[in-house]
């Protein structure tokens, strides 16, 4: 019988969150949850093994109290100390948990116990991490090393990072070892989660989470993950919807810093003034205060109950106005109860929002004394207009653009959901091991963000051939997509499948020049082909534009459904393959690759079937222009498929072309 340990690495002085081992999550310490999960395993030998600095002692009381193992090692060298542990305790194969994680779960760890039994010529089992196209929300699983292959890397490895991260020899060097990713009991729809505790910001979450939705110890990973998806997104809704975001300010950088927190973007600006083509960078606009009051002091309308009240980069001002007067400053709106949203952007002027209920307030202290108190105040200064930025690199140079706005006040779906699903894509992204494209991820003010990025990235602009514009996906209605400009651009297909394939209803909507910010990347001297897919698209809602859409109109599970969407668009993506031919301005000198009949002359095209290769190579080799994919250029050629992927192979081994 092969005895099996689990490990449980631990120490007390993180380099980023020190002392977390001990930090509280209702009612028990982080090391308490783990040790408690996995006592639920079949394993029965429990370590924690921990470095030999004196603090870490204070972990000893924790493992004498749930009756498992201590065992100190070295504190800089984790492998020394899993190997030594191994050793010691005679393990045939240890599981490695690590001390970050509260929500590992037992489920996950019997999986690899499973495989371990099942596949012995194996050396490394893991569900913790993603693969391939194997992907596992970050969190739950584990991973199980054979003794045979920690003895292996205990006499192998020399450098010290890998013998503080005991693993990553073995990922480093994955032709050496056999590796096993094993099942996971968690739907795919959560597998872009990520449930460590590595930083402050982490615990916080984590903790306010556990306390706002009840998590027990005894709750299993899918139901955890499936909480945890919804809470995230909900704390994206709850933290940003009320900042007054516009073009350039204060609360465009608190967005950005939110997003940081949670997504790997670096916060950059441009400085208010500087001209971008025949446009200007707008000054910094900061709304302190806002109202409409009657002749006796009454607030009648006031921004302090809505951002929207007050029409975006209002000038300031305090006057006595008649009604008369007043009716010319009034964006009023259709339905009794919405608030327009209006801008000024490029107007020195001032403006109220209000509703129809609004509206009737004043109207009818008008009758009682026909003047009202008018108050703006408004703050405009040089500044920054920020952005935030992220290029995410795979091993093709080309670029795929990933771009929303983050200029829209108190609006839920246009466009804080682009801003979360963007927020939560760029973390996908990022966990996609061996990405084939590179990703450049912007958050920008619209219209005026992205051309201002453009004009700074020109010459990278150039050569960006595909983008996505990821823009109100939180809707209750119906899934839409846009179209690129260029009708046949592999993207619109690829959507199209996605939604075929789920049996998702959906409404295909052309290329307008009127829209978001894919009308700037699709200018023909950028001629990126762009992309969106929307629930409930700008224009399409009557809550658009309107203090109606709100956290009653958008819902996480709603923004979930559009992710997944866009998950998948990443996915397909990833599996296209684009080459472009070695000579771009001639045809190939076939016969010096044994490919053309040396003697010329010979050769009447359509008359011959032997000609049928031949003329498939020159069209392979026509079409590969850096822009059509394979699968494309093989529909347009309906070439057998076998056929097609030897001619293809054929010529990347002539080198005749090359991936791009």
């Amino acid at each position: 019988m092969k005895k099996i340990g689990l490990v449980i690495q631990a120490r007390m002085n993180s380099s980023r969150l020190r002392g977390k081992t001990l930090k509280l999550l209702d009612d028990k310490t982080l090391i308490e949850w783990i040790i408690n999960r996995v006592k639920k395993t079949k394993i029965k030998n429990i370590f924690l093994a921990t470095g030999s600095n004196k603090e870490n002692l204070e972990l000893k009381r924790i493992c004498i109290k749930e009756n498992i193992i201590f065992f100190q090692g070295s504190e800089e060298n984790v492998l020394d100390r899993f190997y030594n542990v191994s050793k010691k305790h005679k393990l045939d194969a240890v599981i490695r948990v690590c001390a970050d994680n509260p929500f590992v779960d037992s489920k996950e760890i019997n999986l690899l116990i499973k495989n371990y039994k099942n596949y012995p010529d194996k050396d490394y089992f893991f569900n913790h991490r993603n693969y391939q196209k194997i992907t596992y929300a970050d969190g739950f699983g584990a991973e199980l090393i054979k003794f045979s292959t920690l003895k292996r890397l205990h006499e192998s490895v020399k450098s010290k990072y890998h013998k503080e991260h005991v693993t990553s020899w073995i990922w480093n060097n994955q032709n050496l070892f056999k590796m096993m990713p094993c099942k996971t009991s968690i739907s795919k729809k959560y597998h872009h989660i990520v449930c460590d505790i590595n930083i402050l910001n982490d615990y916080k979450k984590i903790k306010k989470f556990i306390k706002e939705k009840k998590i027990s110890l005894n709750f299993d990973s899918d139901k955890i993950s499936k909480l945890f998806s919804s809470y995230e997104i909900d704390l994206y809704l709850k933290n940003l919807f009320n900042l007054n975001r516009s073009l350039a300010g204060v609360e465009n950088r608190k967005t950005l810093k939110y997003i940081k927190k949670n997504s790997p973007i670096l916060i950059r600006s441009f400085s208010s003034g500087d001209k971008v083509f025949n446009w200007k960078i707008p000054k910094e606009w900061e709304l302190k205060d806002g109202f409409i009051k009657d002749n006796f002091g009454n607030k009648l309308v006031d921004v302090n109950n809505n951002n929207l009240h007050v029409a975006s980069y209002s000038q300031p001002v305090k006057k006595i106005l008649t009604l008369s007067e007043l009716k010319k400053k009034l964006f009023v709106g259709g339905l009794s109860n919405e608030i327009p949203y209006r801008t000024l952007y490029y107007k020195k002027d001032w403006a109220f929002c209000l509703s129809k209920i609004d509206f009737k307030k004043i109207i009818k202290a008008s009758k009682i004394k026909n003047k009202f108190e008018i108050f703006i105040d408004s703050k405009f200064s040089n500044g920054q207009m920020n952005y935030g930025e992220a290029i995410v690199k795979g091993k093709s140079k080309k670029e795929i653009l990933i771009s929303t706005y983050i200029c829209h006040p108190s609006m839920a779906n246009d466009n804080l959901s682009g801003v979360i699903l963007t927020s939560l894509l760029l973390k996908f992204i990022k966990n996609i091991p061996n990405l084939k494209w590179s990703y450049r991820i912007i958050f920008v003010p619209e219209t005026i963000g992205a051309i201002a990025y453009i004009k700074k990235n020109l010459e990278i602009i150039k050569k960006i051939d595909y983008g996505i514009n990821v823009s109100c996906v939180g809707g209750r209605g119906n899934m839409s997509y846009k179209e690129t400009k260029d009708k046949d651009s592999f993207l619109n297909k690829l959507v199209k499948n996605l939604f075929l394939k789920k049996k998702i209803k959906f409404i295909k909507h052309n290329f307008d020049i009127h829209g978001s910010d894919e009308r700037q990347y699709s200018y023909f001297g950028n001629n990126i082909n762009v992309i969106s897919i929307h629930k409930d698209k700008y224009y399409e809602y009557k809550e658009y534009h309107t203090s109606l859409d709100n956290l009653n109109f958008v819902k996480s599970s709603q923004i979930l459904k559009s992710f997944q969407i866009y998950k998948n668009l990443i996915k397909s993506i990833e599996d296209e393959e684009i080459y472009i031919c070695k000579n771009h301005y001639s045809e190939t000198m076939l016969s010096k690759y044994n490919l053309y009949p040396a003697t010329g002359g010979s050769i009447k095209t359509n008359k011959n079937k032997n000609n049928k290769n031949l003329d498939n190579i020159l069209w392979i080799l026509f079409l590969c222009d850096g822009k059509r994919t394979l699968n494309q250029i093989n529909e347009k050629l309906k070439i057998n498929k076998k056929d097609f992927i030897k001619i293809i192979s054929l010529l990347k081994k002539k080198q005749l072309i090359s991936h791009v």
